[in-house]
């Protein structure tokens, strides 16, 4: 027999695409960028990026660059070097906005 409660959540987390509670406040913006799409959640010089686009196996190097790009095209301000951390679906970073 089928459990309904362990089904549900596995759904709902599978169509998750909300920040962590310290972003939920902030403005969000979905923008595609090298082939994915991402969430974008600002709050001050800080974002969450959620990758919710599904590839193959892709690389967390090619992932971090398409978010780079996304948070950047997203808040006219350019990520920090090397705050960008996360693995292939949440990222956060720092902005360096003048």
């Amino acid at each position: 027999m089928i459990r309904p409660l362990p089904l549900f959540a596995l759904l709902i987390l599978a169509a998750c695409n909300s920040p962590s509670p310290a972003f939920m406040d902030g403005q969000s913006t979905t923008v595609d960028s090298g082939g994915m799409t991402f969430g974008v959640w600002r709050v001050g010089d800080e974002v969450e990026v959620i990758r919710t686009s599904s590839h193959a196996m892709p690389r967390l190097s090619v992932i971090h660059a398409n978010a780079t790009r996304a948070v950047e095209r997203v808040t006219a301000c350019p990520v920090k070097e090397g705050t960008l951390v996360g693995d292939q679906s949440i990222m956060r970073a720092k902005l360096s906005c003048p």
